[in-house]
């Protein structure tokens, strides 16, 4: 099995590098590598400038085809992959929880290409599990040039995992709280002072 960690945004919203901003004392990157370090024996880092991550002990690739936003990062972590399932999460979730993985690696079946977590704010396809033939799936999608990642679904055996499942591990859906703007950044700074109280 495989961990795939897209950081390849230009993070416009926050204007800096997500994957390095600290939360509760750790940056973003090394906390979601702390976590799926657990369950993934090979860990590939999809980015677009991989001398900032050489510091990890992972696979660097860059995009195989250049701007073609979240769909084109999830390709190629694809086309990495050895083993599967793969587990695709994005750079910026400072609160990944081990047991949310876990639930979602539990779900996974040899004839599933999608395990696909829903939350009170929708599908998040940037924290699933994503089976082989979905890769053939996301190729044709981008030859046609259609890089919305929720088109894929309809072509994929899933399985939806809903809030009420989610939440048996995951009570208030903090591990798909990401950092994308300022205000993001200080929700996040904000929680963790709540938890260290």
């Amino acid at each position: 099995m495989t961990g795939i960690i897209l950081a390849g945004g230009k993070n416009l919203r926050l204007g800096t590098n997500k994957a390095f901003v600290k939360i509760c004392g750790k940056r973003i990157l090394d906390h979601i590598y702390e976590v799926l370090k657990v369950f993934f024996s090979e860990i590939i880092l999809v980015t677009n400038e991989p001398l900032l991550y050489t510091y990890l002990p992972v696979k660097i690739a860059t995009d195989i085809l250049p701007d073609k936003g979240p769909l084109g990062g999830v390709f190629t972590g694809l086309f990495y992959t050895h083993s599967f399932p793969a587990m695709v999460v994005s750079c910026d979730l400072p609160f990944l929880r081990q047991n949310l993985i876990k639930l979602l690696l539990d779900n996974q079946a040899p004839h599933l290409d999608l395990v696909l977590p829903i939350t009170p704010d929708g599908h998040q396809p940037l924290c699933a599990l994503y089976g082989i033939r979905a890769f053939d799936v996301i190729k044709q999608q981008l030859a046609k040039g259609d890089l919305r990642i929720s088109h894929v679904f309809r072509y994929l055996e899933k399985r939806t995992l809903s809030p009420k499942t989610l939440s048996q591990v995951d009570i208030d859906f903090r591990s798909f709280l990401n950092v994308n703007t300022p205000a993001d950044l200080a929700l996040a700074r904000q929680l963790c002072k709540k938890s260290n109280n």
